[in-house]
């Protein structure tokens, strides 16, 4: 969620530091700062953006700087101001800390150092940590000692990176929220996600859970550490490289990542499905026989993705699936066994909840794996198996390329859990043509200028209502999660069979409602019928269909025909025209689409 980085070695220090929290500022935040060691440990915060940090260190004049941290905050525990922005000192100063997560005992620790003479200036969590290694740092042989000592108080997640004056070393330590070390020649880099430092280097270490790494400019050491009684063990680590250089996360002609991430599916999906499509039997995903039922585990768009993979494998297959929201899940009984999947779907590979829903899966021994877009996150380490997306980053806060990626994902494991070849070979022979489909859509003059009409006619909106039956459902949620994500217009996704079970109370001259209108059996007639009773009722009808005809032209104020390629990859291609009418409504509202307020792209706290 909030942003980490640390760096150590030769070369500007400063401009390193805010040139990474630059590449951070997608995850959100509302506040900023850097400790670097000079003579001794100086620490500059500002509220607002990175631009505030910035002139605030201008006057510094430092000089001489080979080690810093600095961080972006997303407030949690206490409000966005410059007193509880990151970094936190010790109440002598010579400690600072930047943490991503929640500690949950932090009112029962701040107990027991007040007690013990200990101050707090702050209402954030974070500041138990460095007070709490102060006081083991008086009674320990070195810092190591003292870090362990406190992580093993700390209940709830961190990621920690700490500096300690007179000290030119990185300590970290990891518990549920993710970090890993950036290697160069005669540098060293720390942070909560590579792209924070991949203009310079992309060969990464990845911290697992109950790990700490002293961090010095020309290594490492990295330590397991045992929760019951804090043994530390020499832990064996992988340099892996990070698949994707510093082009990749600019924005290049366009004015937003989103709109660069919407144009960039074509090609995405195709590194999706990638060789995979070859030899489905490939795929890394045990499936256990007999299999009783595939579960997906997931949160937001993810889930969306997950519904659509519901909706296919249950009508194409005939295996049972479940979709749970893993935030609700982690509180559930988890009934699974050896028959049956578990995958966790994620396109950071770092969401908290998902992560933990997983785990209670993995503690029931099921068939366990991830769908996840981002190379050696924390999901996918666990899972073990699975597919990687490959769509490269997405750093805009709302998902597009993800999802439709994962749409394409999930299209692949149904032909793999399918014995009938020739659907396997419908499904492979769909796939191939969805990135030339999209592009086709992409390149066309008359589809923007229908989605700006849309856009510029309802931007004043104050809701949405969004509709569809069978696959096309969770299609409409997602059009509805993309509007109220990054337009701030209430919006809502139903079945369209259940309008007349409440929302059609909602629906006047004023309300855009939006269908999503397949060529399913059935549907088309009744969506037909549904979209009557709003046009009787005067709601302005907004729809997306692969299916062109004259009623449905009738009944809209707005048309847009995609391609039709098969029912299974149908959501992939109504998805873009959802996710560019989102967009454009962002934009004529003066809106930046990359960061909504409130909202993180990798939720890393539960």
């Amino acid at each position: 969620m909030c942003g980490i980085i640390g760096y150590i070695g030769n070369g500007s220090v400063i401009d390193v530091l805010l040139r990474g929290l630059a590449r951070l500022e997608y995850r959100g935040y509302d506040s900023a700062g850097l400790t670097v060691l000079e003579k001794k440990l100086t620490t500059v915060k500002a509220v607002g953006k990175i631009s505030n940090l910035k002139e605030k260190i201008k006057k510094q004049h430092f000089k001489d700087i080979s080690i810093g941290i600095a961080h972006t905050r997303w407030a949690t525990n206490g409000e966005p101001n410059e007193t509880n922005a990151h970094p936190h000192t010790s109440n002598d100063n010579t400690i600072s800390v930047i943490h991503n997560g929640i500690i949950e005992n932090k009112e029962v620790l701040r107990e027991e150092l007040i007690k013990k003479g200990f101050t707090f200036k702050t209402d954030t969590d974070t500041e138990v940590i460095p007070v709490l290694i102060e006081h083991y740092l008086k009674h320990s042989k070195d810092f190591e000692e003292a870090l362990i000592k406190t992580t093993m108080k700390l209940k709830g997640a961190y990621g920690i990176v700490a500096m300690h004056e007179g000290e030119e070393k990185l300590y970290c330590a990891k518990l549920g929220s993710p970090l890993c070390i950036g290697i160069s020649n005669n540098t060293r880099f720390v942070a909560s996600e590579p792209s924070a430092f991949v203009e310079h280097t992309n060969k990464v270490i990845n911290l697992d859970d109950h790990e700490i790494a002293i961090v010095h400019s020309k290594g490492e050491t990295i330590k397991k550490i045992k929760p019951a009684n804090g043994e530390a063990i020499s832990a064996k680590k992988t340099v892996v490289e990070v698949p994707f250089d510093i082009e990749d996360v600019k924005k290049g002609k366009y004015a937003h990542f989103m709109l660069k991430e919407i144009h960039e599916q074509p090609q995405a999906i195709q590194n999706t499905i990638g060789g995979k499509i070859r030899n489905i039997d490939n795929i890394q995903i045990e499936i256990p026989s007999p299999l009783q039922s595939v579960n997906f585990l997931a949160c937001g768009t993810s889930w969306h993705a997950g519904l659509i993979g519901e909706y296919i494998i249950e009508n194409y297959v005939g295996t049972p699936v479940d979709v749970e929201y893993a935030s609700e899940y982690i509180n559930k009984k988890c009934l699974l066994s050896k028959q049956d999947v578990a995958i966790a779907i994620s396109q950071s590979g770092e969401t908290a909840d998902t992560r933990e829903a997983l785990k209670k899966a993995i503690a029931k021994k099921a068939s366990i794996a991830g769908i996840v877009n981002v190379v050696g996150s924390q999901i996918a380490r666990l899972a073990g198996k699975g597919m990687y997306l490959h769509a490269g980053p997405e750093i805009g806060v709302a998902s597009t390329k993800a999802f439709t990626c994962q749409v394409a994902a999930l299209n692949l494991l149904s032909a793999k859990l399918s014995n009938d070849q020739a659907y396997r070979k419908k499904i492979t022979s769909s796939l191939k043509k969805v990135p030339a489909a999209i592009k086709l859509l992409l390149d066309d003059d008359a589809f923007h200028n229908t989605i700006k009409k849309i856009a510029n006619t309802f931007s004043e909106a104050n809701n949405a209502l969004y509709l569809g039956r069978g696959i096309d459902f969770p299609v409409a949620l997602e059009g509805a999660l993309k509007l109220k994500e990054i337009s701030y217009i209430h919006a809502e996704g139903y079945p369209a069979g259940e309008m007349k079970h409440g929302p059609i109370a909602l629906i006047d001259e004023n309300m855009p409602v939006f269908f999503v209108v397949g060529t399913g059996k059935g549907n088309y007639e009744k969506v037909l019928s549904n979209m009557e009773e709003v046009k009787s009722r005067k709601g302005r009808i907004i729809t997306i269909s692969d299916h062109k005809d004259k009623q449905i032209e009738k009944l809209s104020e707005f048309t847009i025909y995609v391609p039709h390629i098969a029912d299974t990859v149908s959501p992939i291609i109504k998805a873009l025209p959802l996710q560019l009418i989102a967009y454009h409504i962002a934009v004529n509202k003066g809106l930046d689409p990359d960061k909504p307020r409130n909202l993180a792209k990798s939720v890393t706290v539960e």
